[in-house]
């Protein structure tokens, strides 16, 4: 704290050093000029000196906010179709077929406008994607709107298993391991013979070529039931980048987007098992 406090006072000082020799180079300017025309040259002449090398950067500003209402603007009217659309609900659910997976971010990935999955940019994918299917639900604190997923028992259950097609197409079925068993926390999984779950989750990304030069991006999820064809539910997100990729190179630019409808409290990590567990209301466990 003492270093900050002595840097925060240098820098203080080095303004008002700055303030003090502007005024007086104003002082002088009007001083030495034997007209008042000179006066006002001179004048001029110092306040161009101090302020041009601002006058790249002020452009730069504008020119930035330029681009950012652009972009808003198009955000907020992709915004209009974003949202939830439950038909149809069922009730004790035991498992889910994922028809497609969200692949593990790479940090690369979170600097490219053009990322597959920035419709969702905080959502875990990889293992962590089907593990959330399978997780508790525990929430201390009444004022979020959903708690956090982990392996502990809760009267918030996940689904009992997860079917997923494997890299050879085969449909493999995932189940959380015990806590007593070796490959904690890892999940299970064996070859599915059986027919899979009835109900299956899908994502479409939706890549916008235009869209994405603004560092806009969305996603669609859809609940289907497999036996009958029909979409059950549907949800849309959006998500915006502020600063369009011009973030300092420690900061990742989609870690900092903003997603229409809002995801907070915990549902930015896994949104999609948050809406599906609205559709399909996993089973009770003993």
């Amino acid at each position: 704290m003492l270093e900050l406090g002595i840097a925060a006072d240098l820098i203080r000082g080095l303004a008002w050093a700055v303030r003090a020799l502007f005024i007086g180079l104003i002082v002088l300017a009007l001083w030495r000029g034997r007209t008042w025309k000179l006066k006002i040259f001179y004048v001029v002449v110092t306040v161009l000196a101090f302020f041009s090398p601002q006058f790249p950067q002020i452009a730069r500003d504008r020119e930035h906010k330029r681009e950012y209402e652009k972009a808003k603007a198009v955000f907020d009217e992709r915004c209009k179709t974003a949202g939830e659309k439950i038909y149809k609900t069922v009730d004790d659910v035991e498992g889910v077929l994922l028809l497609n997976q969200r692949p593990s971010a790479s940090n690369a990935d979170r600097y490219d406008a053009n990322w597959p999955d920035a419709g969702l940019p905080q959502q875990f994918g990889g293992e962590s994607y089907i593990a959330n299917f399978l997780r508790w639900e525990s929430n201390d604190d009444e004022r979020r709107p959903r708690g956090a997923l982990n392996d502990v028992p809760s009267n918030r259950p996940g689904y009992r298993y997860v079917d997923a097609k494997g890299k050879d197409g085969e449909i493999l079925r995932y189940t959380l391991r015990r806590r007593d068993d070796p490959a904690y926390p890892h999940l299970a999984k064996t070859e599915l013979e059986s027919h899979p779950a009835r109900y299956a989750v899908s994502f479409a990304n939706l890549i916008n070529p235009e869209d994405r030069k603004l560092w806009v991006a969305g996603t669609t999820v859809t609940v289907t039931d497999t036996q009958t064809s029909e979409v059950i539910a549907q949800a849309t997100w959006f998500s915006f980048e502020p600063s369009l990729g011009r973030r300092a190179a420690h900061s990742t630019p989609w870690a900092y987007a903003i997603s229409c409808p809002e995801l907070r409290g915990g549902k930015e990590r896994a949104p999609t098992r948050f809406f599906v567990d609205q559709v399909l209301k996993p089973k009770g466990r003993d």
